[in-house]
């Protein structure tokens, strides 16, 4: 592939407004809109792609994240990815092209080009090049997802490890964590993944921010291996923001 994979989660909203304010105040920007039920937003890296849930053609939940992306080169992805042993077709749809892949869990991934704007609305994008998307899924990270993230072009940072090994191509991240069973995700035919946030800004930065656009600021926490700030978006889904 001569392209880099930008991962996304899609966010199922109850109300795609409070959502695109809500991630605006941690740091992301809005591109793209189109009424009040569809909003793209970029971090510094990464993207978090808002659709209204009363809208959704595949009966996503409220609340739940599926993992997909964006790729200049759908062909490419899809021969990479049934090089790998992973079913993959190529859909045309009237907004562009994407493709859909069949992750080792048996869920759809589904990325996509670079759409046709007709009947959007753009916006001018600033986003804070502190914070990064960063989406988890909980599987085996030794386990046949780690050759899965790299057929889409991902590449392992850090060790391998039993626990959570993060993959990127540097636009946003997918992190394999073990499953213990304590994730209650809303199941969808899409990927389910959490949507998380990494920051090299300030946790205080991002509290304050959150603060002054009359949200809930969260408690930041300091743990041996980190600081986390937890916060709970409009959706009532807890949104974690990692200190990088």
């Amino acid at each position: 592939m001569t392209s880099a994979l930008t991962i996304a989660g899609i966010r199922f909203s109850d109300d795609v407004p409070a959502m695109r304010r809500y991630l605006e105040a941690i740091g992301l920007a809005t591109t793209t809109t189109r009424g009040e039920d569809w909003a793209v937003l970029r971090a510094g890296a990464g993207q978090v792609w808002l659709h209204s849930a009363a809208s959704s053609d595949i009966g996503a939940p409220p609340g739940s994240t599926g993992f997909s992306g964006q790729i200049d080169d759908v062909e490419a992805l899809a021969a990479a990815a049934v090089a790998a042993g992973f079913p993959a077709s190529v859909v045309d749809e009237a907004f562009g092209r994407s493709v859909e892949i069949t992750d080792p869990l048996g869920a759809r991934v589904t990325v996509h080009d670079h759409s046709d704007d007709y009947g959007y609305q753009q916006h001018d994008a600033r986003p804070d090049p502190g914070i990064t998307v960063s989406l988890c899924r909980f599987t085996d990270p030794q386990g046949a997802y780690a050759g899965f993230a790299e057929a889409l072009g991902l590449r392992r940072e850090g060790e391998p490890n039993a626990f959570y090994v993060p993959y990127s191509a540097g636009a946003g991240i997918l992190g394999l964590h073990h499953d213990d069973g304590s994730a209650r995700l809303a199941p969808t035919p899409e990927a389910e993944v959490t949507l998380g946030l990494t920051a090299t800004t300030p946790l205080e930065q991002v509290q304050q921010r959150l603060r002054d656009a009359g949200f809930a600021p969260g408690e930041i926490v300091t743990e041996e291996h980190g600081a986390h700030l937890p916060t709970t978006d409009p959706d009532g889904v807890e949104l974690i923001v990692h200190a990088a």
